[in-house]
C-alpha cells in the first residue's frame, strides 16, 4: 500500500502528496523537472559537447540501444522519422542529388539492375493500370497527401521479388518515393496510414 502522506517541497513550499516526490528527494517531481530544464538552458553546450563525445567513444553500444530501442518502440520512431524528414525535406532531397551526381555509375548500375529484374519477373504493368492507380489514390501521394511530383511505387518492393500490379501499385510523391526506397510497407507506414493503403488497394 503507498503511503499518501502530505510533505512540503523545499522549492516551492507547497504542501503535495508524497506521490509527488520522488524517493528521498525534498523537492516536488515538477520543480526537479523545471530546475532539470533551466540547468540544460544555461548549460546545452556543454552537455551537447559531453554527450556527443560519449557517443562518439561509445558509438556500438549508442547504435546497439538505439535498435533496441526502435524494436520496442516501432510506431513511436516512425512518427519521430517522418517529423525529421519532413523538417529537413529539401536537405535530404539536395543529398540524394548531389550523391547521384558524385556517383553516376553507381546510379547507373542501380538503374541497370532495376530494368533486369523488371525484365526477369516478367513486369507488366501498362499505361491504363498507371490510369487506375492515380484514380484510386485521387490523384495525391498516399503517404503525404502532395499532389506534386508524383510516382507510381512498388508497394511491397521489387527487390524483393515484388512486380508491379493493381494491388502493389501506391502513389507517392518523389519525396516519399525516395524515403520509402526497398522498404517493406509495415516498415515505412504508419499503421493508420498503411490500413488506409491496404483498404483502397484490396476494396
Amino acid at each position: 500500500m503507498v503511503n499518501n502522506y502530505m510533505k512540503i517541497c523545499n522549492e516551492c513550499n507547497i504542501e503535495k502528496e508524497n506521490c509527488e516526490f520522488y524517493s528521498g528527494f525534498n523537492k516536488c517531481k515538477l520543480c526537479i523537472k523545471e530546475i532539470r530544464k533551466e540547468y540544460y538552458i544555461r548549460n546545452s553546450n556543454k552537455i551537447k559537447e559531453r554527450v556527443s563525445k560519449y557517443q562518439k567513444e561509445n558509438r556500438e553500444a549508442c547504435n546497439e540501444g538505439y535498435r533496441e530501442r526502435r524494436k520496442r518502440n516501432p510506431d513511436v520512431y516512425k512518427k519521430i522519422s517522418k517529423r525529421y524528414y519532413d523538417s529537413h525535406r529539401e536537405q535530404k532531397l539536395a543529398y540524394a542529388r548531389k550523391h547521384r551526381e558524385r556517383n553516376p555509375e553507381a546510379y547507373k548500375t542501380y538503374c541497370r539492375n532495376r530494368r533486369a529484374w523488371r525484365k526477369k519477373l516478367k513486369e507488366d504493368y501498362n499505361k491504363e493500370d498507371a490510369k487506375y492507380t492515380h484514380a484510386i489514390f485521387n490523384n495525391k501521394c498516399a503517404c503525404c497527401g502532395s499532389t506534386e511530383n508524383l510516382e507510381i511505387d512498388h508497394h511491397n518492393p521489387l527487390s524483393k521479388g515484388n512486380v508491379l500490379t493493381r494491388k502493389n501499385a501506391v502513389l507517392l510523391c518523389r519525396s516519399c518515393n525516395a524515403k520509402k526506397q526497398a522498404k517493406p510497407p509495415e516498415e515505412f507506414y504508419l499503421k493508420e496510414t498503411l490500413e488506409k493503403i491496404n483498404d483502397i488497394l484490396f476494396s
